[in-house]
């Protein structure tokens, strides 16, 4: 009866159901689309379900690297303006997988333009130069020129717009005292704070002319005679006989 009652007791016991298989269910990949400027980045996000113990590892990779590039961390960057799809793809299974649509725009950089002088103009020393300088994002941060090969130098003053931004400029080039006269380039450069920039360049005429100095100098003067007779006379020899005192009184030289 005893053993009977052990053979019951067994039937009534179930067995454990065995675990999950190990599985991805699905890839999401956030933003699913998004826009960027060339060399621009923006940074996506890939949420993988899983069951049981399955990696939820991915591997990214671009449609068009011509376009836009992604890193193993998700990072696109913009090469050139179009359209790339960027896929996420689950390392555990490759079949499941999800993707976002990325387009890439132009740079948006400042434009900058110099108001004067004019292209070709001619200068003969250190002169007056304008530029103009528009942005719509971002802070301007640096506005420097060049002329001749020289180094950068800064003409930005504070208070530049934030987000938005028209600046206006004038402000003198130095020309160096020993440039020879010929044809040199200015370049005004302008930056953003997002690392966008922009230049714009003339060529310039310098012209000093030649080097001429005017000395005056005191003329030797012409002796002329002046007689006791009170006339010109244009010789000493027409006058009386220096020293003599009968006549007439003494005789002097004028002008001399």
């Amino acid at each position: 009866m005893g053993g009977l009652a052990l053979l019951f007791a067994g039937c009534n016991q179930q067995s454990a159901p065995p675990p999950p298989a190990d599985k991805v269910l699905s890839v999401t990949v956030t933003p699913a689309t998004a826009q960027v400027e060339v060399g621009g980045q923006v940074a996506l996000n890939a949420q993988v379900q899983v069951q049981g113990n399955a990696s939820q590892a991915v591997t990214w990779s671009s449609s068009n690297t011509a376009v836009a590039t992604v890193d193993q961390n998700g990072v696109v960057t913009g090469v050139a303006p179009g359209q790339a799809i960027i896929r996420a793809t689950s390392v555990a299974d490759n079949t499941k997988f999800g993707q976002a649509t990325i387009t890439v725009v132009p740079q948006n950089r400042p434009s900058i333009s110099i108001l004067q002088p004019a292209n070709g103009a001619v200068v003969n020393g250190p002169f007056q130069a304008q530029v103009r300088v528009q942005g719509t994002q971002g802070n301007l941060r640096s506005l420097t020129y060049t002329f001749a090969g020289s180094s950068p130098v800064s003409v930005l003053s504070a208070g530049v717009r934030p987000q938005q931004y028209d600046v206006t400029r004038t402000f003198t080039v130095n020309v160096p005292a020993n440039l020879a006269d010929g044809a040199y380039q200015l370049t005004v450069r302008a930056e953003d704070d997002l690392g966008r920039s922009a230049e714009a360049s003339i060529t310039v005429q310098l012209r000093r002319g030649p080097n001429i100095q005017v000395v005056l100098e005191r003329p030797t003067p012409t002796p002329t005679w002046w007689c006791c007779s009170r006339t010109w006379a244009a010789t000493p020899l027409t006058c009386p006989t220096p020293g003599a005192t009968s006549g007439c009184g003494s005789w002097w030289t004028a002008g001399a």
